[in-house]
């Protein structure tokens, strides 16, 4: 299996195509123990590496499957420095603006604390109002960036996939927002079997496969997107 670095330069000198293809053909046939894991944010997640603070995954988004709503909202902030590269489909990422209010407020900020598959969801006393404030839709071939801490979605229409590396941001802790009223609960990922990994794994690369394997690298706008 490539190491972080390696697929980072890979998407770097414009071989990612390429170099998944080889990766997704592996996990198709059954030669690694990746399993896949269905996200509550919509997604299915192949989590091909991980060393230590960093981890590099393939997330697919299929027009074919229920989306199942998460237990908060679709408004979330990372931990983590996002690096996601467009293997095929297009992502509209959506930056949030949150304002602290007691008057009027819409949403209540909870805080997720993952632990293997079991996510423990936990609202806090900070009461927010939301706005989005910017929209930036990428497709094949082409990088985006969200800086740990920006609250925004990410939307697809259709099917969709990118190679998605996370660096986490020390001190750093997920969150959402939630309704006024949630209470503290907690959410178990669901893990696919080696059957339907593999399936996922196929279809993937046969939708990368369809639209091209190689292309120039475009970079995002200068900057990407910063904390607010």
């Amino acid at each position: 299996m490539m190491t972080y670095d390696s697929l980072r330069l890979a998407v770097r000198g414009g071989t990612a195509g390429s170099v998944m293809s080889f990766v997704l053909e592996e996990i198709a046939d059954g030669r690694t123990t990746i399993a896949a894991v269905a996200h509550p944010l919509g997604f299915v997640c192949l989590p091909l590496r991980r060393e230590g603070e960093r981890g590099v995954c393939v997330h697919a988004w299929r027009d074919d499957v229920p989306q199942v709503a998460p237990t908060t909202s679709f408004i979330h902030a990372h931990s983590w420095d996002l690096f996601s590269y467009v293997l095929y489909g297009a992502i509209r990422n959506n930056v949030i603006e949150i304002t602290d209010t007691v008057t009027d407020p819409t949403h209540r900020v909870a805080e997720i604390r993952s632990t293997g598959p079991i996510d423990e969801i936990r609202p806090t006393g900070r009461l927010v109002r939301s706005a989005t404030v910017a929209t930036e839709l990428t497709s094949r071939s082409a990088v985006y960036t969200l800086d740990g801490g920006i609250f925004h979605t990410s939307v697809v229409d259709g099917h969709a996939a990118t190679l998605a590396f996370s660096s986490a941001c020390p001190g750093a802790i997920d969150l959402s927002l939630a309704d006024l009223d949630m209470q503290p609960h907690s959410v178990r990922r669901r893990y696919c079997d080696r059957v339907e990994t593999a399936h996922i794994a196929r279809e993937v690369l046969t939708r990368l496969r369809a639209g091209g394997t190689r292309g120039p690298i475009r970079p995002p706008e200068a900057g990407g997107h910063r904390r607010l």
